[in-house]
């Protein structure tokens, strides 16, 4: 729904972003990604963002707007201005999942709880007095938080890492 949407609104947003006189002074951009992807624009950050080209595309826009790359699963880009320097720009774009981020969040939040309770459990257990069953359980919950906190806290790190902003570099 927001490809087709996309699609129907890029003449519309493109031209209103190009006032005639802005137009001679535009900078022809071709978008290139291996995912959906659309370039988002507003000419500021009180204005709503408009789609202005929808995946692959060749138009002309302005170089005072400020943009950004969206999609259905990929993470929104940092917001960036185009290179005025030229005639053409050619914005390349490394889309990283939105799916792969969140699933770094929850990996992440599940790690550091049972780390959380491999550190306190053993502590309250050693704090109490108890028969040896009691501490064996308290060191077999220890090591057992530590084995999954870890198992599940570094691959959540890691796709945190690897998935934060799509990534967009011009040439």
């Amino acid at each position: 729904m927001r490809n087709a949407i996309a699609a129907a609104a890029v003449a519309s947003s493109a031209l209103f972003f190009l006032a005639p006189a802005a137009r001679a002074e535009g900078t022809l951009v071709e978008l290139h990604s291996d995912s959906s992807v659309q370039l988002e624009a507003r000419e500021s950050p009180t204005d709503a963002w408009r789609v202005v080209c929808a995946h692959a595309c060749d138009e002309k826009l302005a170089t005072s707007a400020s943009y950004r790359v969206t999609g259905d699963a990929i993470r929104d880009s940092n917001v960036f201005k185009l290179d005025p320097s030229g005639d053409r720009a050619h914005v390349k774009v490394d889309a990283r999942s939105r799916g792969a981020f969140t699933a770094g969040v929850v990996l992440t939040t599940i790690g550091s709880i049972f780390l959380t309770s491999a550190i306190v459990v053993p502590i309250v257990n050693a704090a109490t007095p108890a028969t040896n069953q009691v501490n064996i359980v308290g060191v077999l919950v220890g090591a057992i938080g530590t084995l999954v906190g870890v198992s599940t806290l570094v691959p959540g790190v890691f796709l945190m890492a690897h998935n934060g902003s799509s990534r967009v570099t011009q040439e």
